[in-house]
């Protein structure tokens, strides 16, 4: 029988610390969006900021932002000069009503942007605060993204859908392999859990938010027993408020990021034997 180990602390800095890569995306950045725009889509923006920055601004625009009288459905604005987040639309070429909101970044700061569609509105979360901006353009015109202005880009993704609940699918090479993420978002009513599952039907990664007790169980279940549970580190999911979850499998553990809020769980299974989610 093989036997598989916990990784020691100083094993789980050296992983993290091995996947680090700045890589920038090109400022300005345009896009043409592959397909309608839909409830439950949701744009990240991530990056960094230099420490003279001013401004940067991210565009989902109906028209190319060539056009001279753009159309631009939501402009999300991020002022360092003036301490705020401006949230605008254009309509042929003039602005609406400006809607601001604080800006918790300072020049030279990382940044983590999150915009999700909803049927009336946009939610925006910036440093875990949640926003909502009501639709004055229709979202099924946006065909565009452009992000301009004081900022390097580390990623720029769409990710997203509305599924069913319970959810099951088997992953796409049959297996979740190693250095491989998988994204999550959703908004929580109450509990729930989310499980990486065997072909023999074992539970090899349990991660289940818990609002009765707040906390975030952690745990395996195999040969009909479930094994150790853990609970430590902090709460961060809120009632009707959307998360984004990234789960990464290591060679030792695997990593959870929720919020820019790590934590670590460490198993003992040969990773290939994730089979399904």
């Amino acid at each position: 029988m093989k036997e598989y180990h916990r990784a020691t602390s100083s094993q789980l800095i050296h992983l993290l610390a091995a996947n680090v890569a700045e890589i920038f995306i090109p400022v300005p950045y345009i896009s043409r969006l592959s397909e309608k725009l839909k409830p439950g889509r949701i744009l990240v923006v991530s990056g960094d900021t230099a420490t003279n920055a001013a401004r940067f601004a991210i565009n989902l625009t109906v028209d190319t932002p060539q056009d001279e009288l753009s159309n631009i459905a939501l402009h999300f604005n991020v002022r360092f000069d003036e301490k705020q987040v401006v949230i605008n639309t254009m309509k042929n070429g003039e602005w609406g009503k400006e809607e601001r909101i604080w800006n918790p970044y300072k020049p030279g700061d990382k940044f983590d942007i999150r915009i999700r569609a909803h049927e009336n509105h946009f939610e925006t979360i910036i440093e875990q605060k949640v926003y909502e901006y009501k639709h004055r353009l229709p979202l099924g015109s946006i065909r565009f993204l452009n992000i301009r202005g004081d900022c390097m880009l580390s990623a720029v993704r769409w990710s997203g859908g509305t599924y069913a609940i319970p959810f099951e699918r088997a992953f796409p090479k049959g297996h979740f392999g190693i250095g491989e993420r998988l994204y999550l978002s959703g908004v929580p009513k109450d509990n729930f859990s989310f499980n990486l599952l065997a072909q023999n039907g074992a539970n090899l990664f349990h991660f289940n938010p818990r609002f009765n007790e707040r906390q975030i169980v952690r745990n395996s279940r195999r040969y009909g027993q479930w094994e150790t549970e853990e609970r430590e580190g902090e709460f961060p999911f809120k009632k009707n408020i959307g998360f984004d979850l990234v789960f990464r499998n290591e060679p030792y553990v695997m990593q959870v990021c929720l919020f820019r809020v790590h934590q670590q769980f460490c198993y003992c299974t040969e990773t290939h034997a994730y089979l399904r989610l």
